[in-house]
Formats: C-alpha cells, structure tokens, sequence
C-alpha cells in the first residue's frame, strides 16, 4: 500500500500539470466566447418585476436606481418607510413607470409572506427578487476616532464605489451570470490558494503583522455574543 501511495504521489501532480496544461486554455477561450454571448442577448429588463429588500439606503438603494434606468417596475422594501418614499421618487425619475413601497422587517416570517403577496397582488407577477438586507454584530462605539488607525490599515486598496458595485450586480444579473466576483482579480486568490499557498500565506501573515500591536483589533466582543456564538 505504501508503494500505491508513493507512486500516486509522482503520477498525479504530473496528470494535474498536464490537465491543467491542456485544459485550462481551452475553458478561458470556452468563458470568453459565452461572455460575450450572453454580453450580446442579456435580458430585457423593461418593465419587469423586481422586488429588492433592504432598498432605503446602501447597496439596495442603488440596485433600485440601476433597475430603475433599465425601465424594470419596483416593489422596495425596508422598515424605513420614510426613506423608502424618497427612493422611490428618484427611481420614478430615472425612469421606472411603476414603483411601490413596503414597509416590513426581513426578519420576520409573515413581513416576508406579506411583501411577496402585496408586489404580486399589485404587479401580477414577479420576475426578479432581490434578497439584499441582512443583519450583524454590531457594537457602540462613542470614541470614532479611535478605530483611525485601523481604516488607515485596513483600507488602503482601492475599494468598489455603491454605485458601482449596483451597476455591476444588475449587469451580471441581466447576462445570467452563474456567479459573480467584484473586483474581478480577487479570483486569482482561489488558484494562490491552491497552487501558491506560501504567496497568499505571506500576504495575511503581512497583514496580521501590521495591525497586531492595534488594541482594538484584540478586543473581545461582550460576553453575551460569545454566549450566543456557542450555542
């Protein structure tokens, strides 16, 4: 069994090389090809039916904004009614004939049948749904300035703007896209991972050694969400 063992370990690294010689070509020509196949028939997206949660603010808001100049028809959702009426008068403008309104909490079971009901009952359909709230720990914090130093850390690569970000779901979401990464060389992290883990173990180690000595960082969060965490 040994001796399986010790050839496997020669023959398969030289099979994937190879595989990875002879196939890999060939699956990016297949991936750009039907890029630009479903780039040239996307989905016709006016007057469409979208549904999106969690459009008062953020990357929600400029979902609605980007279906809106598409000419799709709006249900938006969110506990903030208030703010959701302003949304929707800027959708209306850029060019949505049909926006409504809802007032709900994603977290609880029957808002979430009622939303669905009310934008079917209203529209007579629905086409896209668009599950963009969700929830977090969060924790108060008085003293702003002290997490400086960790945005000053942390967050010097150049990150995606809201709207751009909303731009880029709505247009992957028209070419039925399987999946969808932004920005786009995060991927080559997954073939680091595998065929140079020492590179991507080096990367985290760097970053990890430039914020160690930050005392937020190693700050324990309240011992009811550890409490919560394990059970």
């Amino acid at each position: 069994m040994d001796m399986i063992h010790k050839l496997l370990d020669i023959v398969f690294p030289i099979l994937t090389i190879i595989t990875i010689i002879l196939v890999w070509p060939v699956e990016l020509v297949f991936k750009f090809f039907s890029y630009l196949s479903r780039s040239a028939f996307r989905e016709d997206l006016a007057g469409k039916v979208v549904l999106i949660t969690g459009a008062s603010s953020g990357i929600g808001e400029y979902l609605a904004y980007e279906y809106a100049k598409r000419g799709a028809r709006l249900a938006l959702v969110a506990r903030r009614e208030e703010l959701l009426e302003v949304v929707a008068g800027k959708a209306r403008e850029m060019g949505s004939s049909d926006v409504i309104v809802i007032s709900a909490d994603v977290s609880k079971l029957d808002d979430c049948k009622r939303f669905v009901d009310e934008t079917i009952n209203h529209f007579g359909s629905l086409d896209h749904l668009v599950n963009n709230a969700g929830i977090c720990w969060v924790q108060d914090q008085k003293c702003v300035s002290d997490y400086v130093s960790i945005m000053t850390n942390l967050h010097w690569m150049p990150l995606v703007s809201v709207e751009g970000c909303a731009k880029t779901i709505v247009d992957s979401t028209s070419r039925e896209d399987e999946y969808l990464m932004l920005p786009a060389y995060t991927s080559l992290f997954f073939h680091l991972k595998h065929f140079c883990p020492w590179v991507l173990k080096w990367i985290t180690r760097f970053l990890l050694i430039i914020c160690s000595n930050d005392p937020l960082l190693n700050k324990k969060p309240p011992i009811s969400s550890l409490d919560l965490a394990k059970s």
